[in-house]
């Protein structure tokens, strides 16, 4: 059955679709990547640190303290709700950072504090224990605890001071505090997995079509000039039959990873087809993103696997548009995604005619000459580039 729209075997696209989530199980609903910083604990990040530093400054002002310790202390957190404003956390690691750039800081102001005491800097580690207990899941959490514990005991020794002392005020006024936030934290997190889990596919991880551009939006790409990739890679929908499904999920890994290297920190990588993916890099320009795509995936565009002996080879076909300032990078990722499945049902025609044509009992008629892009996309001023 041909679609009327845009001449593309609709009913064979449908069943490999169909076929290729049922090998992967799509079926099952989407999980949220456990790395994933969802979208309220984003928002609560740079609000968090400018909580900190003004706790941090109003205590040291009611205690005296000079100004070496102060600065030290809270000017940390003011930097760190500064970077989480401009460039929001997408993966725990990048919160993770920001909260052991607190946790330094405090613990040099300790040092610097420790012929005075450290009952104020004990204090202030706490109020960061509170902040990245609810920011951090739990794994992370423990690591920066290990670490701000390990550094504490350092300025205990360095200050003459009984160790064991020091950690009984540590555990009093950061440890029982954490527990509670990182129970929040929890809580906070399960509430938006059950409506961003949608916006990822369950098989490779990576963004839906729909979380694609959801995801551009949230983390402050919307309205920027971008460079679209589309990959059809509907060789492993053939693999996949012919190998079998650990063979076919050991290449659908190889392809996510090196749709992750071309992505980088700063772009998105999508599922956005039954083999069909997408990369969308904010800011590039054409000839950076020809060179990330080689970069990543060789010249020629290729994915290998190794099995056995032998070498299994995927070789997507690739289209790039370059989307201006304010232009809706959905829709040109649909019009190249659009392009590539008129070239594929062209080629699947071609193909069955020379096959046809070798046989005696059938004569087909001519083929109909190939279009450069399906009728509706004639009018839309589509930048593309084959790789």
């Amino acid at each position: 059955m041909v679609s009327s729209v845009d001449g593309i075997d609709r009913e064979n696209t449908m069943d490999n679709a169909s076929q290729f989530g049922a090998s992967h199980g799509t079926a099952a609903a989407p999980v949220l990547p456990a790395a994933w910083v969802t979208d309220s604990v984003r928002r609560l990040e740079p609000l968090l640190m400018a909580a900190l530093a003004a706790a941090i400054a109003s205590t040291a002002v009611f205690a005296g303290e000079g100004p070496s310790g102060l600065a030290a202390a809270a000017l940390a957190p003011m930097l760190a709700a500064a970077w989480a404003k401009v460039w929001p956390a997408r993966h725990q690691a990048g919160v993770a950072a920001r909260s052991t750039l607190m946790v330094t800081a405090i613990l040099l102001a300790a040092l610097c504090a420790s012929a005075g005491g450290t009952l104020l800097p004990t204090i202030w580690l706490g109020f960061a224990g509170l902040a990245y207990g609810v920011l951090l899941r739990g794994a992370w959490t423990t690591g920066l605890t290990v670490f701000a514990v390990a550094g504490w005991a350092g300025v205990e020794l360095l200050a003459g001071r009984p160790l064991l002392e020091g950690l009984q005020g540590l555990a009093l006024l950061v440890l029982a505090p954490q527990i509670a936030a990182v129970a929040g934290g929890a809580w906070l997190r399960r509430l938006d997995a059950r409506r961003e889990a949608t916006r990822f596919d369950g098989v490779t991880g990576l963004f839906s079509r729909d979380g694609l551009c959801a995801a551009v939006d949230l983390l402050g790409s919307a309205g920027r000039p971008a460079a679209v990739a589309v990959f059809d890679c509907n060789d492993l929908l053939e693999i996949q039959r012919i190998y079998g499904t650990r063979i076919g999920r050991g290449m659908v890994s190889r392809v996510v990873r090196q749709l992750g290297l071309l992505a980088g920190e700063r772009g998105f990588a999508a599922r956005t087809g039954p083999a069909e993916f997408t990369v969308v890099l904010p800011g590039a320009g054409r000839e950076r993103v020809l060179a990330a795509v080689q970069q990543a995936f060789g010249t020629p565009t290729r994915v290998e696997y190794d099995f056995r002996d032998s070498e299994i080879m995927v070789v997507p076909n690739v289209l790039i548009g370059i989307a201006g300032e304010g232009e809706d990078v959905g829709a040109l990722q649909a019009a190249l995604s659009r392009r590539l499945q008129w070239d594929r049902a062209y080629e699947e025609r071609r193909l069955d005619y020379l096959r046809r044509e070798r046989e005696r009992h059938s004569r087909p008629a001519e083929l109909a000459p190939h279009r450069s892009r399906p009728a509706d996309d004639e009018d839309l001023p589509v930048l593309t580039a084959a790789v």
